[in-house]
């Protein structure tokens, strides 16, 4: 049990208030305390309080005021771990071992002041270590809820400060305020003002899911220490009863270290001169040096980042006692460089943050996305056979392994049907098996290292795929030796082929049983490397052996892998050899929540997470197909038109092609067709032969029979009969073929669920841009790619998306200029019409494309008549033609033919985005005005400087909206004269005046024109077009000169908007000063030239 107090003490400082807190918690069981409003300032006053308290561990922020400083108190028995300030006296954190478990703590002492809370909540998240245990408390200074937690006959609450915490923290980290979730309608007061008869609940205490689990009681109490009550909870620490497993990943940036670099090529200069490199095990050696080198290094960067912390703390600290101007200039520039090096520190720890979707994301949105994965591999019960559900780790981790074993052991095969399932079968031609047996180079390796993408999740090892990019080229030589040894020898060393199998919960698994989770092998970087040479080899002799109406897609788990099936395809000898060297021995780890399993013996099937693992399984998959295509008991159906040579002709190039549709696979979804009783038994028959000869598994609970038929009754099959709808690969589809309004319903609903959780998250405009395209609208758009939904319901979610983009509020810029690409004055958003129609084009190009496809006999009957005179080659009279818009092919004929007719290309390069943004910009795309008004914009840059030039996200969305005409001034807005006027000067407040000609801002400008004059040598005219729309830049031939000049346009844009904003709403006239204090403190980031 954990003991934690929080408590606004109103001053600590003097010996008779400290004799007083240490009699208190003589009394009170606590193991942590956290302690606001210190009235401590200085160094000494710290040191003497924690000479009163040598029994805790003590991490203090010193306050720059004197009302200021928090404090966390905890008791010596617990380690600290990890520990953090702010600079201001806000913010204390500290990270303890709790039976092996790491807790984070955080205390807050939230300013007074509404627009400093404000500002204060929306930065409290840089400080939050990342942990499954998160406990923030302290005085927020603001009440969750009016009604309960403030008496109405004292001073009432902002209403901004609450909305914007739980925007900012609380919901992207999934927190919940612990007090209320326990007694959700108990009204209880912590602060009172008992001369105003004033009293609310603005102590608090927020938790993770975790925390918010494992509370067992929590309460307020009076101390009488002060004019708040403390505020105590107790939280249950689960036992440890199996060992914690801590996974290390590497952080990519370590690379870039110089002194990494000097001490790898020492490192690897050793290791050349040791007799072991001609061997195999030289590797194991080589990895383990370079795991404790990037450690070390890592360990460095900590040690330099917290000195780098504390320094300018310090400073911040010595300024902020009675500051001069330069003072307050300077602790500006303190506060943004601390600001700097917390957000660097977020984007270490969290996951995925390289991928290119999540860079471009602001951290809460980083935050929210990296939540969201963890909770998708957060398990909290399996489903024993023996024991029923099990909730410990140690009992999960028992069930996840015997599962496992089972699955992944030797299955037994029956030889003797290996005859009958491989007649006739398909094998490779002599070219390609010399392609395939040829030795591997280190070119062949450095390629499929090129392609990997970064960001994503290393093996066991932790080793990311940003490392062995720098590493490679300076051992790759010696890696190729070591695997060609490794396939003489027959084996790799041990740990080469080890795996961390993770389990992703499938959608609507509830219930914890193990057929509901997906097995996902985090493999090593250098087996990755060898595999996928291997299976880019492999793709391209593919074609030959499969059949057409198989489709290689994400490999199946339960189909055994034995190299015999490929022998039966024809390969050579030195690529079979390859394929038993990656499973022979092989071994995988179990990872659940923060344990991990023993290694299991990986025996048969196929790794998920193994480049290889698809093609290999569509290739031990084929002789399944194989037979039921042969199989004269299971009927098939005759596609239209499929009776006639000249048709057959003109879709296989072979006019005595085979046109009987028996199947249709994907991985490990096989779909067949059936009539009756004896159809399905024949079909059965087929799949139980092959699991008796390969140790495969049919999985009958997820055999389901689509009866299409609208006046005949289903016969009485075995299977589950569904006369209603299906799922194939992810898309519902009704007896019709079409979408049913149930899932339709669903997906509309989930996509309302989506935007509503993201739109809790504070995010710039080009974020939400990203948000929807990679996060919101993915999944809906590639189900309505395949389906024809009526125009109605994507119009609506256009405008859901729309509203969503403009966080509900009138749009200032055209959605048609919305639409288009950034760098041409556009925000990317997604155009839902345009998106459907480019892979309705794709299919259609598919059709008039000469690969053999079994589907184009259907197409053909209602793409034939509209897209005739440009593929004559599809018409034909001994089929019927439909002009009918109803059906799907029919809608992908009309897409295709206006595609064709306005001079799109033939051809596939498999990039819906190709087709999507030739229609946005040759139907669609507005371009902005401005580029109207400022002619010299056609051949600038301008958008697209402003996005790579190193602003915030803030001040691009402020330039955007600015250039784009989307700034409402007091001009604009004003009904008469008065409204009209600038608010420092007599003159009508329009851009041109605020931004260039205003004489109050006349010291920001010439700070401008002197930094422009020094990088650039030009001098700025007082104009519109040269600064707002950067005219300035088309005489200046250096880019790294042009993206420092708009970065200082950029700054000073912002800068003055945001001076006048806030002038605006205090109503109050600020000093200049200030305005020309923010923008020097923008200078320190000026875009140099690194290279």
């Amino acid at each position: 049990m954990l003991f934690i107090i929080t408590y606004n003490i109103r001053g600590i400082t003097t010996c008779a208030k400290q004799k007083l807190l240490r009699t208190w918690l003589k009394q009170t069981p606590h193991d942590v305390v956290l302690l606001q409003e210190l009235h401590m300032t200085k160094t000494n006053h710290l040191q003497d309080f924690k000479n009163s308290f040598l029994e805790y561990n003590i991490v203090c922020s010193l306050g720059t005021w004197l009302a200021g400083g928090t404090l966390i108190m905890i008791k010596k028995k617990y380690e600290i771990i990890d520990s953090g300030v702010d600079p201001e006296g806000r913010i204390a954190y500290v990270k303890i071992p709790c039976n092996q478990i790491p807790i984070v703590i955080v205390s807050v002492y939230a300013p007074a002041q509404i627009t400093e809370r404000c500002a204060f909540f929306k930065d409290l998240h840089l400080y939050i270590p990342s942990a499954e245990w998160i406990l923030i408390g302290g005085d927020f200074n603001c009440s969750p809820n009016n009604q309960y937690d403030r008496n109405h006959r004292g001073i009432q609450s902002d209403n901004r400060s609450y909305p914007i915490l739980l925007n900012e923290l609380i919901h992207p980290l999934l927190l919940s305020e612990l007090f209320r979730a326990k007694h959700p309608r108990k009204v209880m007061y912590s602060y009172h003002d008992e001369a105003r008869n004033y009293h609310s609940r603005i102590d608090l205490l927020f938790g993770s899911k975790m925390v918010k689990k494992n509370i067992q009681q929590i309460y307020y109490a009076p101390a009488g220490l002060s004019d708040h009550d403390y505020l105590m909870t107790n939280l249950s620490i689960p036992a440890p009863n199996e060992k914690i497993f801590r996974r290390w990943i590497c952080n990519p940036k370590v690379i870039k270290r110089k002194t990494f670099q000097e001490k790898f090529q020492s490192m690897w200069s050793v290791f050349l001169n040791l007799d072991i490199i001609n061997s195999t095990h030289w590797w194991l050696d080589f990895k383990t040096s370079l795991i404790f080198l990037l450690q070390e290094e890592e360990k460095q960067i900590n040690h330099e980042i917290r000195n780098e912390l504390r320094q300018l703390q310090m400073e911040y600290h010595l300024r902020a006692k009675d500051p001069t101007d330069e003072d307050l200039l300077e602790m500006n520039i303190i506060r943004k460089n601390i600001r700097m090096i917390l957000e660097e520190k977020i984007n270490n720890v969290l996951p995925n943050a390289q991928e290119q979707n999540v860079k471009q994301l602001s951290n809460l949105a980083r935050a929210r996305i990296a939540h969201s994965k963890a909770n998708q591999s957060k398990i909290d019960v399996l489903d024993d056979p023996i024991k029923g559900q099990v909730r410990t780790t140690s009992d999960m981790i028992n069930t996840a392994t015997k599962f496992y074993e089972e699955l992944y052991d030797i299955k037994i095969i029956d030889t003797t049907h290996w005859n009958e399932l491989f007649k006739d079968i398909a094998t490779l031609n002599d070219h390609d098996r010399e392609a395939l047996d040829r030795d591997i180079t280190v070119s062949e390796c450095h390629e499929a290292l090129k392609v990997m993408p970064l960001g994503r999740s290393p093996g066991d090892d932790g080793i990311p795929v940003e490392v062995w990019k720098w590493v490679f080229p300076i051992i790759g030589e010696y890696y190729v030796r070591m695997i060609n040894l490794a396939k003489l020898q027959g084996q790799f060393y041990n740990g080469f082929l080890n795996a961390l199998l993770i389990l992703l919960k499938k959608d609507g698994n509830s219930n914890g049983s193990m057929k509901n989770f997906r097995p996902l092998s985090l493999m090593n970087i250098d087996y990755k490397i060898l595999s996928k040479v291997l299976s880019v080899r492999l793709r391209k002799a593919l074609h030959n052996i499969i059949h057409h109406n198989q489709t290689c897609g994400i490999p199946g788990r339960t189909i055994h892998d034995n190299v015999h099936t490929i022998r039966r395809f024809g390969f050579g000898r030195n690529f079979i050899n390859w394929i038993k060297l990656l499973y022979t021995n092989a071994t995988f780890r179990i990872k659940i929540n923060n344990a991990i399993s023993d290694s299991i013996p990986f025996k048969s099937g196929v790794r998920q997470g193994c480049s290889l693992s698809g093609n290999l399984f569509v290739i031990c998959l084929e002789p399944l197909l194989h037979n039921i295509r042969r199989n004269p008991r299971i009927p098939g159906v005759i596609p239209p038109g499929g009776q006639y040579p000249a048709v057959i002709k003109s879709i296989f190039n072979d006019p005595s092609a085979n046109t009987t549709i028996k199947l249709s696979a994907y991985a490990d979804d096989v779909t067949t067709i059936v009539f009756s009783v004896d159809d399905e038994c024949a079909t059965k028959s087929t799949f139980q032969l092959y699991n008796k000869a390969s140790g495969g598994k049919t999985n009958e609970d997820k055999t389901l029979i689509l009866w299409c038929s609208d006046w005949l009754d289903p016969p009485p099959f075995e299977s589950k009969v569904n006369q209603n709808w299906g799922d194939f690969l992810g898309v519902p589809i009704d007896t019709t073929g079409k979408l049913p309004s149930s899932e339709l319903t669903k997906i509309v609903s989930n996509v309302r669920r989506q935007i509503g959780i993201w739109s809790n998250i504070e995010s710039s405009l080009f974020e939400r841009a990203t948000i929807l395209k990679a996060f919101i609208c993915s999944r809906f758009v590639y189900i309505f790619s395949l389906m024809l939904v009526s125009n109605n319901i994507v119009d609506n979610l256009q405008k859901e998306i729309n509203n969503y983009l403009w966080k509900q509020k009138r749009p200032t810029v055209k959605f048609k200029t919305c639409i288009g690409k950034r760098s041409d004055g556009g925000v990317g958003l997604i155009h839902l019409n345009a998106m459907i129609s480019s892979f309705r084009i794709k299919c259609g190009l598919k059709m008039i494309d000469p690969v053999p496809r079994v589907w184009k006999f259907y197409a053909y009957q209602y793409c034939g008549i509209a897209i005739r005179p440009y593929a004559p080659w599809i018409w034909s009279n001994l089929v019927p033609h439909f002009d009918d818009k109803i059906y799907f092919f029919g809608d992908v004929a009309v897409h295709t033919g206006k595609w064709l007719k306005e001079g799109g290309h033939t051809l596939i390069n498999n990039s819906e985005q190709t087709i999507y943004w030739h229609l946005i910009y040759r139907r669609l795309f507005q371009q902005s005005i401005c580029y109207q008004r400022n002619t010299h914009l056609e051949n600038s840059p301008f958008f697209k400087i402003i996005h790579n030039c190193g602003l915030s996200s803030a001040a691009i969305e402020f330039w955007f909206l600015l250039a784009h005409y989307g700034i409402n001034t007091r001009a604009r807005l004003g009904r008469n004269d008065e409204e009209k006027r600038c608010y420092f000067c007599d003159l009508p407040e329009t851009t041109s005046h605020l931004f260039i000609t205003c004489r109050f801002f006349n010291e920001v400008y010439l700070l401008l024109m002197e930094h422009v004059r020094r990088i650039s040598g030009l001098s700025i005219s007082r104009e519109e077009d040269t600064i707002i729309y950067l005219k300035i830049i088309s005489d200046i031939p250096s880019r790294i000169k042009q993206r420092q000049i708009t970065y200082l346009v950029g700054n000073y844009l912002n800068v003055i908007w945001r001076f006048r904003t806030l002038s605006y709403v205090r109503a109050n006239c600020e000093p200049i000063f200030g305005c020309v204090k923010t923008f020097n403190a923008c200078l320190k980031d000026i875009p140099y030239d690194n290279g």
